[in-house]
This record gives structure tokens, sequence and C-alpha cells, in this order.
């Protein structure tokens, strides 16, 4: 097929779905070629098989009630993989905790839990700004 054929059968795509007209040079060309002349009849006969083919309705509630479903999925994933990461670290934490209170550290354990619990609560404010920020709440 030569090079001339490939450009004129792309552009019978074209036209087929209605980006251009058909104009006199490919007439010509579909006149004389015996391949882009069937290649247009293939075409054609798609055209005519389609307008055969019954539209189905499409329910845009149901499309959106399911797209909302696979977000609620995707969240609830989400807060799964949290809560395993939470409690793994918690675990992780809470043996550290238990090895240091048995080998005899419980005095330095508490004054770290004294020293949190005093320092934290500053520091609330600006991680619930940090996140408001985050969340786009900014003001």
């Amino acid at each position: 097929m030569s090079e001339k054929c490939i450009k004129y059968q792309q552009d019978l795509v074209d036209i087929f779905y209605k980006e251009k007209e058909l104009y006199d040079e490919l007439r010509l060309h579909l006149n004389n070629c015996e391949k882009c002349s069937k290649y247009w009849e293939e075409l054609e006969h798609i055209k005519l098989g389609l307008k055969d083919i019954d539209i189905i309705p499409v329910d845009y509630m149901q499309i959106s009630k399911a797209f909302e479903q696979a977000d609620n999925i995707k969240e609830r994933r989400k807060n799964i993989k949290s809560l395993i990461v939470f409690i793994i670290f918690s675990s992780i934490i809470m043996s550290i905790i238990t090895l240091f209170a048995i080998k005899g550290y419980l005095s330095e354990i508490l004054y770290f839990q004294m020293t949190t619990y005093m320092i934290i609560p500053l520091l609330l404010p600006i991680i619930i700004r940090k996140r408001y920020i985050r969340e786009g709440y900014n003001d």
C-alpha cells in the first residue's frame, strides 16, 4: 500500500467520524483505488451496523452512586491501613517501655511521660493550625 493510500485511509477515518468533509481529490482516488474504496465500504458497513443497535439509556444517578461507593471503599481501606500501622507502632512502643521498666528505668519513663504531658498541650495549637492549612480550612 502506498503512502498516499495510507494518508487517504486516515482521512477516510476522519470523514467517518465527521471531523472532515469528503474532498474531490479523495473522491477521485476512491474511484481509482480498489483497496481504498473497499476500506470506505467497510467503514460505511460499520456505520449501518451501528444504526441497528439500540441506544441504552444512561442512569447518571446510578453511576454517581457507584463512584461514591468506590470512594467509600477507598476511604475504609485507608482507615484500615492507618489502624494497622497504629497498632504495630503502639505495640513496638509498649514493648520498648516494658523492656525499660523491667531493666529498672521506671523513674526515667515517668519523667518522660510527665514532660510529654506538659509539652504536647503547648504544641497542640500549632498541630491543629497546620492540619487546617493542609485540609484547606485556611482563614
